[in-house]
Formats: C-alpha cells, structure tokens, sequence
C-alpha cells in the first residue's frame, strides 16, 4: 500500500513537472525574440560624425575639442599649435611613432581634420585633400 501510494504520488509530481516545463518552453518560444523584423534601417542622410563633434556649420572654421588641447598640452605642443599648425601636426606625428597611443592618433586626425578644413575654406584644395588623407 505504501508503494502504490508513494508511486502514485510520483506519477503526479512528474506530470506536474512536466506540464510547468513544458508551458514555460512555450512561454519563452511566444515571447523570445526580436519585436520588430526591422534589422537595419536605410539612412538617405550621410552624416560625418567628426564634423558633428566640431560643429563646423557654425562657425567659419571648426574649433578644437578641449580633448585634443589637453593633449597638446601634455606633450607640449600647444604653444607650437598656436603658432604654427603644420610644424605642430608634424612634430605630433614624430611623438605617436615614438609613443603610440590612442589619445595621441586622436588628437592628430582632429588636428588633421580642422588644418582641412581651413585650407578648404581658404581654396587650398590640395592642401585639403592632404590633410583629409592622414
């Protein structure tokens, strides 16, 4: 008698089990997943997200993000930023083959990309196309 019962107790507890297995796999199969079958979206607007850092709409030539001053600073090169851009981004370019670091590429092609668009505005397009190429 007792072995009837603890095998019907048994036999109870398996289907029990198996019916919250079961419903929860179904659960998780109904709500599982992306919401939407949109994977990518087409963008008919080309965005350069530099310029949208510098902001260079605004103002006639684009300004220097205070990351790339403080870097500047750090290896010295402002003042010789202020007083010549070329010779800087030059000597910028001599310190990343010594040391090259990510904050230092960084700050060359912000560098870069400003120097750009300032030979652009003044229709230096070679100069331009020069600096755009680093």
């Amino acid at each position: 008698m007792r072995c009837e019962t603890s095998a019907l107790r048994w036999r109870t507890l398996s289907k029990r089990l198996f019916a919250a297995i079961l419903l929860g796999t179904f659960s998780l199969l109904i709500s599982g997943g992306c919401t939407s079958v949109n994977y990518l979206n087409r963008n008919d607007v080309r965005r350069n997200r530099l310029a949208a850092a510098l902001s260079p709409m605004k103002m006639a030539e684009p300004a220097v993000s205070e990351r790339t001053l403080n870097v500047l600073t750090r290896y010295d090169l402002k003042e010789r930023f202020d007083q010549n851009r070329s010779d800087c981004l030059n000597q910028l370019r001599n310190v990343i083959a010594e040391y090259p670091d990510a904050e230092l590429v960084y700050a060359l092609v912000e560098l870069s990309y400003v120097q750009g668009k300032k030979n652009q505005a003044e229709g230096d397009f070679k100069g331009a196309l020069n600096q755009f190429g680093i």
